[in-house]
Parts: C-alpha cells; sequence; structure tokens
C-alpha cells in the first residue's frame, strides 16, 4: 500500500495560489465573442499575460481589447489574427505566442460557428464549414498547442468550447425545424476532448470541455423576440446567462485547482439538460 500522509491545515495548498496565472501565458481564440472576452479578462485578472486571437475582420476590435485588458489589469496582452480551420495559420500565430512570450501555458479553444442553413437537411458547404470550424478547428489547435506545452516540460492546460447542444437536441417550437450539424460537430469536440485527454495526459498536458447553454451575446441580435423567449421559457432558470457564469469554469479548468480533471465536461446551462 502507497503511504500517502492525509492533508491537514499546515500541509494544504493555499487556494489563491493555485488559482492564479501570475508568470503565466494565456491564450484565448474567439476572444471577440463575449465569452471569449470575458475569459480573457479573467485570465489577466488573475496575473497572465493573454493574447487575444481571432478572425481578420475583427482585427481592430482585437487590437482595442488588448489595449484595453493590459490598461485595466497591467499585464502585457497582445492580439492576433488566425484562421481556425488552416494548420498553417494556426501554426504561424502560435509561433509569434512563443517568439514573443517563449511558451504558451494554459488556453481557451473558443472558436465556434453555427449557420442559419443548418436546419435538419444535407448541405455540403454548410457540412463542411462548421466541421472545419467546429471539430476539425478544434483538433488542430489542441494538438498545435499540445506539442508546445509538451517542449517545454512544465506542461499545461487547454479548454475548448464545447455546448450543451453536444449532449441534447435543443428544443424549438412546433412546427420548426432542428440543427443537426452544429450539435454534431460540438458532440466531436467533447468526444475529441477525451481521447485528446488521454494522448497528452503522459506531457503534463491537461484538456477538457465546458459546455455552455443559452448565453447573452451579440448574437442575440438576429433573433427574434419569439424565439428568446421560447428560450428562455424552456430553460429551468428562466434566463440566459451573462458570458461571465462561464468565465469560472474556464479558469478552474486551466488552473492548479483542477490538477486531477482532464478529459471532462463542465455543463453551465441553468439546468437546460436536466430535462
Amino acid at each position: 500500500m502507497i503511504d500517502i500522509p492525509l492533508l491537514d491545515l499546515e500541509s494544504r495548498q493555499s487556494v489563491k495560489d493555485q488559482f492564479t496565472f501570475e508568470g503565466k501565458v494565456a491564450l484565448v481564440t474567439g476572444a471577440i465573442g463575449q465569452i471569449g472576452m470575458m475569459s480573457a479578462a479573467g485570465f489577466a485578472e488573475l496575473g497572465a499575460n493573454v493574447v487575444v486571437a481571432d478572425i481578420e475582420r475583427f482585427k481592430n476590435q482585437l487590437d482595442k481589447l488588448a489595449g484595453d485588458l493590459t490598461a485595466k489589469f497591467g499585464h502585457e496582452c497582445i492580439a492576433l489574427t488566425f484562421d481556425a480551420a488552416d494548420e498553417t495559420s494556426v501554426q504561424v500565430m502560435l509561433d509569434k505566442i512563443v517568439e514573443k512570450f517563449g511558451t504558451i501555458n494554459v488556453a481557451h479553444s473558443n472558436v465556434g460557428i453555427g449557420m442559419p442553413a443548418d436546419q435538419g437537411e444535407y448541405d455540403k458547404n454548410t457540412w463542411d464549414r462548421i466541421m472545419d470550424t467546429n471539430a476539425r478547428g478544434t483538433m488542430i489547435m489542441d494538438c498545435a498547442l499540445a506539442r508546445i506545452m509538451k517542449k517545454n516540460q512544465k506542461g499545461g492546460a487547454i479548454v475548448n468550447t464545447a455546448s450543451m447542444s453536444a449532449s441534447i437536441i435543443n428544443r424549438r417550437p412546433e412546427g420548426c425545424d432542428y440543427e443537426v450539424i452544429y450539435p454534431a460537430s460540438k458532440a466531436c469536440v467533447i468526444h475529441m476532448t477525451k481521447g485528446l485527454a488521454m494522448q497528452y495526459m503522459k506531457d503534463g498536458v491537461r484538456i477538457n470541455t465546458v459546455s455552455p447553454g443559452y448565453v447573452y451575446s451579440a448574437a442575440h441580435f438576429e433573433k427574434t423576440q419569439q424565439d428568446i423567449t421560447f428560450n428562455i421559457e424552456t430553460t429551468p432558470f428562466k434566463r440566459y446567462a451573462t458570458a461571465d457564469e462561464v468565465t469560472g469554469a474556464v479558469l478552474y479548468l486551466c488552473s492548479d485547482l483542477a490538477s486531477y480533471t482532464t478529459g471532462t465536461d463542465i455543463c453551465i446551462d441553468g439546468g437546460y439538460t436536466i430535462w
């Protein structure tokens, strides 16, 4: 039997010391979205140098976000653009981070898209775009990050954004069509994360997912009031989440407090998937 001493008040690790990112480099992709932006702010508030990354058309917003984070929290934050579905683009972006900061310690891989054309019928262009971004893009990013974390010989942590839709099919009003490709892509993210977690465990890299439910974001401007009301009525909490209600799970899974956690999913859905 292995002799492992029980903890006491003197030998326990400080929670504050484990829930910090001082001296670490954090990457947040999909950073212009509400969830990504709040994760970036959380990492910066807890001491990290943060890289915010998104697609080229958000360059101006990214530059402003990086400047605002640096000014507010006092840690160096930079902005980069990339294409999640392009291996070369991902690697170029990550190489710039390593050149600037030396390594990447933690990452929130938060890129993901849905499309209005995803309405229950097979459409090749819709399938390819959603799967390329959500599934293949996550695989590309995770593997490239894990190689960097393996090389620095200090391990690291990656959190992928999945969705409650990975586990269920979201309810729709009677007579409406259902998304098929998006939930399939997010289910892929969860199961792929489990495989990657096992693959890179020996290298000290932990990989987990968070699965948000309905989160208030800019996407609301594209929804009808009827859709918003229906989503609220079918959520046990009877409201949408704010993006900062996802932040705690992301930061926890990236922190040393989650040192025994890998290949798992935290669902933040206001009770939606209970039903």
